[in-house]
């Protein structure tokens, strides 16, 4: 077994100049002692794991380095004189497309819209509760051209034609019984100078 002392100084010598604890150092001058047979071997020993304690030194000044940075930022959070950060405004979105473009978009939306009115008015026509409506009674009136609006104007129609047909009295057209007879109110046939004189 080695003497500690001199593998902490055979350490220490290496690692002149590096940010390692002395309690680091001790330690592993501690483990290495114990396995180095004599002192003529230390240097030997040592220069073999070199490595070693350059890694530990460069893992200790990055620990030292991330936490100096943490410390510092957490200062900046901390000061109240420090303005906060407001994200720069967007730049205003400007339209791009073109007026053909516009134009082509707009031409669709008419022709879907008229489409859908159409299937509505469709829709409308063939409605069972206007069966007792005339289809003369609805032209020129407007029809619907939304599916909301297709109850309420359906029972709008069939009241109106409703009010109408009671006011006209259309349950008795073609009820009128014509007069019988020979075709003469009175029921007289004209003699033949009465025709001549009237020119028949």
């Amino acid at each position: 077994m080695a003497d500690r002392a001199k593998v902490l100084a055979a350490i220490e010598a290496r690692l002149k100049g590096k940010s390692l604890s002395k309690n680091f150092k001790e330690n592993i001058a501690t483990k290495w002692a114990e396995k180095i047979d004599t002192d003529e071997n230390i240097d030997a020993y040592i220069e073999d794991r070199e490595d070693i304690l350059i890694e530990a030194s460069s893992e200790a000044d990055r620990r030292a380095t991330e936490a100096a940075t943490k410390a510092k930022g957490d200062t900046t959070k901390k000061d109240p004189d420090t303005p906060p950060t407001v994200p720069a405004p967007e730049p205003p979105k400007t339209d791009d497309t073109p007026a053909w473009a516009k134009a082509l978009m707009q031409e669709v939306q008419t022709l879907k819209a008229e489409k859908q009115a159409q299937t509505v008015q469709q829709k409308v026509l063939s409605d069972e509760r206007l069966k007792t409506v005339p289809k003369s009674y609805l032209k020129g009136r407007p029809l619907p051209t939304s599916e909301d609006e297709v109850d309420s104007w359906i029972e709008a129609t069939t009241t109106d034609y409703k009010e109408f047909a009671q006011e006209m009295k259309l349950q008795n057209f073609g009820n009128d019984t014509p007069p019988s007879g020979s075709g003469s109110p009175t029921g007289k046939v004209a003699s033949k100078a009465e025709i001549e004189a009237v020119g028949l």
